[in-house]
C-alpha cells in the first residue's frame, strides 16, 4: 500500500492512545484519522488497516475505514468519523453510577463477537500465534516451554472472532452513553490490529490482566479510572458474560481465565520488546506452570 499524503493542519486532535493519536477533519464532519506515533512499524499500521477492511466486509460493528496517510513522517488510517463518540473505559469513569449496566452491556457485545463465525484464514489463528511468540520467548526454560505450549494446544478449536485486545479501551458508544434508551445509539471495536480467531478464553485474559493490574497507575493513566473501579467492573462483567451468578462456575472459569492471561502476556511481552514483567511471569507459575 502506497500512503496518501495529507496536510495534518487539516486537522484537529480529538484523542490520545498508547501509539498515536486520532483527529477529526476541519472541513469534513464525516472524516477522522489515526496517526500512530514516529517510528511505529509500518507494518503493525497495514495489518490493522486490512484487518479493519475485513472486519467491515463482514458486517462487524466498525468503524468504516478508507486510505493509509501520512503527514511525511507518521504513517495513519482515515476512517469515517463516529459521531459522539466515547470509550467504554471514559463513559464509565465520567459516569460510575452506570459501571453495572456498562458492564453488562460489555458483556453482550463480547459474547456477539465471540460467537460470530468467519470463513477460515480470513484472519489469524490464536493457538498458532501464541505458539510462534511462545518459541521465539527467552523467558522459560525448554521444559517449560513445552508446558505452556501443551496448554496452549489443549484450548478449544474454534472459528469464531476474537478482538485480540479485548478491554474497555477498545469498545466505543456513538450517542448517548447510557444503555438505555438506546435511541440514536450504537457501539463498535475499535484498534483491530489483533483480530483472530480461537477459544474465547484468549480474549478475556486480555481483560482479566487489565482489570486485575497491579499498577494503580497503569490502570488510571490507561483508563481513567482506579483499580478499585477496574475490579468492580471485572466482577459485573464476568457472570454477565457468562450468563450464570453460580459462584462454583464462576470460581473455577476464573482460574481457567487467569491462566489464558498468563498466555496473553507472551503477546503483550512482544509488543513491550521483549520484556516480560514479574508480575506477568508469576501468572504463569500461578497458573499452568504450578
Amino acid at each position: 500500500m502506497n500512503p496518501i499524503k495529507i496536510d495534518i493542519n487539516n486537522y484537529v486532535v480529538s484523542g490520545e492512545g498508547a501509539n498515536g493519536f486520532s483527529y477529526n477533519s476541519i472541513s469534513d464532519p464525516d472524516e477522522m484519522i489515526k496517526m500512530y506515533n514516529t517510528g511505529y512499524d509500518t507494518h503493525a499500521v497495514v495489518v490493522e488497516l486490512e484487518a479493519t477492511q475485513k472486519a467491515y466486509s463482514i458486517g462487524l460493528n466498525v468503524p468504516e475505514p478508507g486510505d493509509l496517510i501520512t503527514d511525511g513522517q507518521r504513517l495513519g488510517i482515515r476512517f469515517k468519523r463516529i459521531p459522539d463518540k466515547t470509550s467504554f473505559a471514559r463513559a464509565i469513569a465520567n459516569n460510575p453510577e452506570l459501571l453495572e449496566p456498562l458492564a453488562k452491556e460489555f458483556a453482550a457485545m463480547c459474547r456477539k463477537l465471540h460467537s460470530t463465525k468467519c470463513k477460515p484464514g480470513l484472519f489469524d489463528d490464536a493457538k498458532h500465534q501464541f505458539l510462534t511468540l511462545l518459541k521465539a520467548d527467552t523467558a522459560f526454560d525448554a521444559m517449560q516451554k513445552e508446558k505452556i505450549a501443551d496448554f496452549i494446544k489443549s484450548a478449544p478449536d474454534s472459528d469464531t472472532i476474537l478482538h485480540g485486545d479485548m478491554h474497555f479501551g477498545n469498545a466505543v458508544i456513538s450517542g448517548p452513553v447510557a444503555p438505555q434508551p438506546a435511541v440514536n445509539r450504537k457501539t463498535l471495536w475499535i484498534d483491530l490490529g489483533s483480530l483472530s480467531t480461537g477459544y474465547y478464553m484468549f480474549d478475556l485474559g486480555m481483560l482479566y490482566i487489565v482489570t486485575h493490574h497491579d499498577q494503580e497507575a497503569f490502570v488510571y493513566e490507561n483508563f481513567h479510572f482506579h483499580r478499585d473501579t477496574a475490579l468492580k467492573f471485572w466482577e459485573n462483567f464476568f457472570p454477565a458474560y457468562l450468563g450464570t451468578d453460580d459462584p462454583s462456575v464462576i470460581q473455577q472459569k476464573e482460574e481457567e481465565c487467569r491462566a489464558f492471561a498468563a498466555i496473553k502476556t507472551l503477546l503483550i511481552e512482544f509488543n513491550c520488546g521483549g520484556v516480560l514483567f514479574p508480575h506477568f511471569k508469576k501468572l504463569f507459575f500461578d497458573t499452568i506452570l504450578k
